[in-house]
């Protein structure tokens, strides 16, 4: 339990810091959506084909979703 209360806060944090600074409301949000939707087909995707998930598959959707995040932002702006 305390493993997902850091990782809930350390995800959260950013946006929140974001949204006081720059007084945006939207991209963290939009950003927020799209990241959970994806942690979520992942998961799936990775339980169908893989039967669970490894570090390799770990790395990869972190850099997959780095290069996505890129891409929405550069949508966004």
């Amino acid at each position: 339990m305390p493993v997902v209360v850091f990782s809930a806060i350390s995800i959260l944090l950013p946006f929140l810091i974001y949204i006081i600074a720059m007084k945006q409301f939207i991209f963290p949000f939009i950003a927020l959506l799209i990241m959970s939707g994806a942690m979520v087909y992942f998961h799936r995707w990775a339980m169908r084909n893989f039967n669970g998930i490894t570090g390799d598959l770990a790395g990869a959707f972190i850099e997959g979703m780095e290069v996505f995040l890129w891409l929405v932002v550069l949508v966004l702006l």
